[in-house]
C-alpha cells in the first residue's frame, strides 16, 4: 500500500496489525516507514521510538530515526542516530554514507572524507560518491584528489559527471 501511496489503507493495516501484536518490531517500522513517505516526521519518530522499545539494539530503526532527522536538517539528531547504527553494525554502509554527506552539508570536509571512503568499501562502484569526494576536494582545493575522482567517474562509465567536476578547473 505504501509503494502504491494507498496510506490510509496501509494506517489501517498497521494499526491493527499493533493491536493484535504489540510486541511485533515489524510493525511500528512500517508505521515509521509509512509516516515517513508521508513527511509526517513527528509521528514517524514516535513509531520509531516504540520499536526501539522492542529491540533497543536495532540498527536499521536508528539508520530510519537518522534519516527522519536529516531531512528535517536536524543534523545533530541525525548523527547521533547514524553514530549509533555504526556502534551496533560497523558494517553499516548506508550509515557511513549517510554521516559522510551530512558532515559535507555541514562543511565537516575532513569528517565527511572519511566517512565516504568507508563508504566506498562497501560500494566502490558508487559513482555519486565519488562525485561528492571530488566536490569537496575542490572546495579544500586539492586538485590531485579532485583528478582521481573525475578518472574514477570515467573508469566508471559516467562521464556525465565527470564532465560536472572537470568545470571546477575552469573556474
Amino acid at each position: 500500500y505504501i509503494n502504491q501511496h494507498k496510506y490510509k489503507e496501509a494506517e489501517k493495516l498497521f494499526l491493527k496489525a499493533i493491536v493484535l501484536m504489540p510486541d511485533e518490531l515489524d510493525s511500528y517500522v512500517a508505521f515509521g516507514s509509512l509516516y515517513s513517505a508521508q513527511k509526517k516526521y513527528l509521528e514517524a519518530e514516535k513509531m520509531y521510538k516504540l520499536a526501539l522499545r522492542i529491540d533497543p539494539k536495532n540498527k536499521h530503526v536508528y539508520n530510519a530515526l537518522g534519516s527522519i532527522y536529516s531531512d528535517q536538517n536536524n543534523y545533530p539528531q541525525a548523527i547521533a542516530a547514524f553514530e549509533k547504527s555504526l556502534q551496533l553494525n560497523p558494517d553499516s554502509a548506508d550509515a557511513y554514507s549517510n554521516l559522510g554527506n551530512l558532515y559535507y552539508i555541514q562543511g565537516d570536509y575532513d569528517k565527511a572524507i572519511s566517512y565516504l571512503q568507508q563508504y566506498l568499501k562497501f560500494n566502490p562502484a558508487s559513482a555519486d560518491t565519488y562525485s561528492v569526494l571530488g566536490e569537496i576536494y575542490n572546495k579544500k582545493g586539492d586538485k590531485e584528489k579532485l583528478r582521481m575522482q573525475i578518472k574514477k567517474l570515467k573508469e566508471l562509465g559516467k562521464d556525465a559527471l565527470a564532465r560536472e567536476l572537470e568545470v571546477c578547473f575552469e573556474e
